[in-house]
Formats: C-alpha cells, structure tokens, sequence
C-alpha cells in the first residue's frame, strides 16, 4: 500500500527511548517529514505484534536492542492535500523503550540519530506532537522505572 493517499489508514509504531535523562531521537531520511528530527517507527508488517515492530523499527533506524516498557501515546496523523484529500493518515502507537544492547548508529531511514537531553528537546524546534510524546515518555519512565517488560 501507498504511503501517499493511501487506500486506509497505515498502522505505524514509534519507540521513544529514554537512557538516564536523555532521549533518543532520529533525523527522518524519507518524506513525510525528511530532515526533521523525531522518535524512530515505522509501519507494522502483516503478522507482527505491535511490540515487536516497535523493537525491529528501532534497531533497523539506531542499531540498539531496546526492551519495551509501556505504551506512551496512541495518535493519529491526517495530512491533507490542497484539496482536502487524505495525502498521509497513520495510526501510532508510541511505546516508552530503554536500551539494552546494540550500538548508535544511524541507518535505514535515519539521515542521524543522537540522545538530546530533556531540557535540549523542550528547546529543539521539533513537530508539537514529537515534543508532546517526549515528553509524556519522560513522565512515564520516571514512574516506571523498575517495570521493565520486554
């Protein structure tokens, strides 16, 4: 399926990975977005939970092995063309990660990746809902600290 206009929503996964008091973010190599910095995801393939996707995006864009903690956010993103047209719609789940293995290094669909600090991100000129999930996921992991599931 298309990513542009498609023919029904796309079901997507995002991975917000926090390590101590930082998050890891991507620079996006692919439209929609390409060169602005956000959370690494993707698509979910036919057959695969929804965790493991989240896990596959991740080390396909970073190279890290993450463990699964939580769920961060569900949203959903239409973007329109000039004619009102549905040009992008995507259904995410955004899932709380922490790194347990691999090594930084950007790839797949990832011009760059690097960890920001919190108080970095709420200065970084980021899409609103990138720094609403940020955000959400710092909240998330200082309360679930020593909840790790995978």
């Amino acid at each position: 399926m298309s990513r542009e206009y498609p023919s029904r929503p796309i079901l997507g996964v995002g991975g917000v990975v926090i390590r101590d008091d930082s998050v890891l973010l991507i620079q996006r190599g692919k439209n929609p977005g390409r060169g602005i910095w956000t959370i690494p995801g993707g698509r979910v393939s036919l057959g695969e939970s929804l965790r493991n996707a989240a896990r596959r995006e991740i080390l396909e864009e970073t190279g890290l092995v993450v463990s699964i903690v939580d769920t961060v956010k569900v949203l959903e993103i239409i973007v329109p063309d000039h004619d009102g047209v549905p040009w992008y719609h995507y259904v995410l789940v955004d899932y709380l990660a922490h790194p347990i293995g691999g090594v930084l290094k950007p790839a797949s669909d990832a011009l760059d990746a690097a960890y920001f600090s919190k108080s970095r991100v709420s200065t970084m000129d980021l899409l609103p809902v990138t720094k609403e999930v940020v955000m959400i996921a710092f909240e998330t992991a200082g309360r679930s600290k020593n909840d790790v599931t995978t």
